[in-house]
C-alpha cells in the first residue's frame, strides 16, 4: 500500500517524521513531547501541495496543539501512533486557560488521511 500511495504522489516530496524533523520515538517524558509537537508543527508549516507526510510505524509522543494553515493536497500516511500528553496542565492554551485542541488544520483543501497498519492518533 506504501509504494502505492507514494507513487501516487511521486510529484511531491515525502516527508518522514523521524527522519526528515528530527523526532524522537518511544519517548515519554515532557521534553520529547514539547520536541516532538514543535517538529511536527515545523514539519506542517514546510508541507507543499501533494507531499506525503509519513509517520512511521513506532509511537511518538507529542504535546497538543498541533496546527497548521493553508495546507492543499498534502497526505497524511500515519503507520504508527501519536500519543498526545495527558499532561494537561501542561498543553500550549490559547487564553491562558483554555488548551489548544490537540490538531487544529484551518483553511485546507483536499487533505487526506490513510492509516496504514496499526496507525493511530
Amino acid at each position: 500500500m506504501r509504494a502505492a500511495l507514494l507513487a501516487a504522489v511521486a510529484s511531491g516530496k515525502v516527508w518522514d517524521f523521524e527522519i526528515d524533523a528530527g523526532a524522537v520515538a518511544e519517548t515519554d517524558d515532557s521534553a520529547t513531547q514539547w520536541s516532538n509537537g514543535a517538529a511536527l508543527n515545523a514539519t506542517l508549516g514546510k508541507l507543499e501541495p501533494n507531499d506525503v507526510l509519513v509517520i512511521p510505524n513506532k509511537t511518538y509522543h507529542i504535546m497538543g496543539g498541533i496546527q497548521a494553515s493553508g495546507l492543499k493536497s498534502v497526505v497524511f500516511q500515519l503507520e504508527g501512533t501519536l500519543s498526545f500528553s495527558s499532561d494537561i496542565k501542561n498543553w500550549p492554551t490559547k487564553d491562558g486557560t483554555r488548551v489548544h485542541e490537540c490538531f487544529f488544520f484551518g483553511k485546507r483543501r483536499e487533505c487526506d488521511v490513510h492509516i496504514v497498519g496499526q496507525g493511530y492518533f
